[in-house]
């Protein structure tokens, strides 16, 4: 996949007013993760890192929970490079993710 390659997520349509606030949190993240990391605030990623984590899923973004998972489990054994590289990855990411809203069927149980 190239970098400028555009990454489709299928996002359920319940959540079309709540997504473009999600993920302009997300961008707004970065530089401070970034700064965080320059000050050595590892705890605090870690903390970020478990929000984006829990949240990611929920709206359909599996790679942000992933990142975030990597960020958490990172800011608590202090490993800076995976952070660094975690925080890269999650930018591109959000330069490149491109959202599809569709219509889940909720389920029935009427027979």
């Amino acid at each position: 996949m190239s970098s400028s390659e555009r990454i489709r997520v299928e996002v359920d349509a319940d959540f079309q007013a709540l997504v473009p606030g999600f993920l302009e949190t997300r961008r707004r993240e970065i530089p401070r993760l970034r700064e965080l990391l320059a000050a050595e605030e590892l705890a605090e990623i870690a903390a970020i890192g478990h929000r984006l984590a829990g949240a990611g899923g929920g709206y359909g973004f599996m790679f942000i929970t992933e990142m975030g998972r990597i960020l958490e489990r990172a800011g608590e054994t202090r490993d800076g490079d995976a952070i660094s590289g975690a925080v890269d990855a999650l930018e591109a990411y959000l330069d490149r993710v491109e959202v599809h809203f569709v219509v889940i069927p909720e389920d029935s149980d009427e027979e």
